[in-house]
């Protein structure tokens, strides 16, 4: 395209398949793109999400693929407020509806993302809550949806919250929190 793009993240399903997911800018249009790569083939062209507002800031579209090859994406919006948003890809069905992930804070950046065999999905991401530095923590269950799992902070200064954190997804489809306190 004519515009700009910025590098979001890329995931790999248990079957080979690469997906990508980037920001993109035209004009005053801002979206995000994905695309993928079969094993044996080639890159799938870009597309777009269908997130909806174009006049919306995108920060930090990251994916991951659960072993069961579901496909989630979730972002920062920065319009008038911080928001996590995500979507999930079925491919008989295409792009699920967009959700709105926990609740609005004073900023928001670095999602990291995990989603497990069942279908469960785990979001870390830093954010900053009535002036407080925390790393907030929410899960997706496909029974009850997203839900806002808390935050985490340091048991010997609560005022100040963790520097960095990494979610993946362990044996048996648990999921691991690594932090840095």
């Amino acid at each position: 395209n004519s515009g700009y793009e910025s590098m979001g993240g890329l995931s790999v399903s248990p079957s080979g398949r690469v997906t990508a997911v980037w920001r993109e800018v035209n004009g005053g249009n801002r979206s995000l793109a994905y695309s993928w790569y079969a094993p044996g083939g080639s890159w799938s062209s870009g597309a777009s999400l269908p997130v909806g507002n174009t006049s919306m800031g995108y920060i930090g579209p990251v994916v991951s693929t659960g072993s069961a090859g579901d496909l989630w994406v979730t972002w920062v919006s920065s319009y008038n407020d911080y928001r996590i948003r995500a979507s999930a890809l079925d491919p008989a069905a295409g792009w699920g509806p967009v959700a709105d992930v926990g609740v609005s804070q004073d900023s928001i950046a670095a999602p990291q993302l995990a989603v497990n065999g069942d279908g469960q999905a785990f979001l870390a991401y830093q954010a900053v809550i009535n002036g407080r530095r925390s790393e907030a923590i929410a899960h997706y269950s496909p029974e009850w949806g997203w839900r806002d799992a808390g935050t985490l902070s340091t048991p010997w200064n609560p005022s100040s919250g963790p520097t960095d954190v990494r979610v993946a997804v362990g044996k048996g489809g648990t999921f691991l929190l690594l932090a840095v306190l």
